[in-house]
C-alpha cells in the first residue's frame, strides 16, 4: 500500500490486490474500478454509537482492491461534510499516527477519525466518570481507535498538537479543556472531583494520566465559534438521554 498525503487536501493511496482502506462517508474523489466500497457496521446500535462519537449515522466506508493489479483511490479531506454540497473548506489537516506505538488503543476528540488501514477499529469511548467529564469542562463522549494499523486522524488547519510522551511510572494532571487526544492504557480511572480544584479555576476535575503513554495537548487553541445544525441536535439528544437517566433514577 502507497499513501502520499502531500496533495493540500487530497490522500491519494495505491492499493495492491486484495488491500483494504476505510475512510468517512463522503471522503471519497474517485477510485479505480477495480476497487469495490461498501459501508460497514450498519446496524442500529453501532450507527448510534458512531453517531455519539462524532461520525456520521450511516458508516465508515471500506474499499478493498479485488482486481489483480495495483489501484488508485483519491480521497479529499477539505471538505465541509454539513454542507449541502461537497466543497474545499481550507479549514481540515491531517496526520497519521501508528496505533503500535500508541499503546494500541487512543482516544481522541468527537469526529477526528477520518481514514484507516486495516486492521483499524472506531468505537465510540464512554468517561463513566462523570465528575471528570462533566465539572472537568471535558466531554462524555469521545471516540475510540483501537487496533494494530494506522489511523488517519484531523483537526483545524490552524491547531497546533504537543505529543507528550509519558515515562513509565510518571504521573502527570492534565486541564480537560487541554486535551486532544491520549492512550487509553495511560488514564488512570480514578475520580478527581474536588472543590478546591474549582477555585482554582481548574473545574471540579482534572485527568490524572500514568505512564508509560501518550497525550496530544494543544499548543494553541484559535477560538473557533460554529455551531452546526448537526452539533445543536447532537445535544439535544444527549439532553434527553440525561434527562431519562434523571428520572429512572430519581
Amino acid at each position: 500500500m502507497d499513501i502520499n498525503l502531500k496533495t493540500q487536501g487530497i490522500i491519494d493511496v495505491t492499493l495492491r490486490p486484495r488491500e483494504i482502506f476505510y475512510a468517512e462517508r463522503g471522503a471519497m474523489s474517485f477510485c479505480d474500478g477495480g476497487i469495490r466500497y461498501a459501508p460497514i457496521d450498519t446496524a442500529f446500535l453501532k450507527s448510534l454509537k458512531r453517531w455519539l462519537g462524532g461520525e456520521s449515522f450511516y458508516s465508515i466506508v471500506k474499499f478493498e482492491n479485488t482486481s489483480n493489479s495495483l489501484q488508485n483511490l483519491k480521497l479529499r479531506y477539505d471538505v465541509q461534510q454539513n454542507a449541502w454540497f461537497h466543497h474545499n473548506s481550507t479549514n481540515t489537516d491531517i496526520i497519521y499516527l501508528d496505533l503500535k506505538k500508541m499503546h494500541g488503543e487512543l482516544i481522541v476528540q468527537p469526529g477526528a477519525f477520518f481514514a484507516a488501514t486495516e486492521g483499524v477499529g472506531v468505537d465510540v469511548y464512554y468517561d463513566r466518570n462523570w465528575g471528570r467529564s462533566v465539572f472537568g469542562f471535558g466531554k462524555i463522549f469521545k471516540q475510540r481507535i483501537y487496533g494494530s494499523g494506522t489511523v488517519f486522524i484531523q483537526k483545524n488547519r490552524w491547531l497546533q498538537l504537543n505529543e507528550m510522551p509519558i515515562e513509565s511510572g510518571k504521573t502527570i494532571t492534565i486541564d480537560p479543556k487541554e486535551i486532544y487526544a491520549f492512550t487509553h492504557n495511560s488514564l488512570i480511572k480514578e475520580n478527581n472531583f474536588s472543590f478546591s480544584n474549582f477555585r482554582v479555576g481548574e473545574g471540579f476535575s482534572s485527568y490524572k494520566f500514568q505512564g508509560p503513554g501518550v497525550v496530544f495537548t494543544y499548543k494553541n487553541k484559535p477560538a473557533n465559534i460554529e455551531v452546526s445544525g448537526a452539533g445543536i441536535l447532537r445535544w439535544l439528544v444527549l439532553f434527553y438521554i440525561g434527562y431519562v437517566i434523571l428520572k429512572i433514577i430519581l
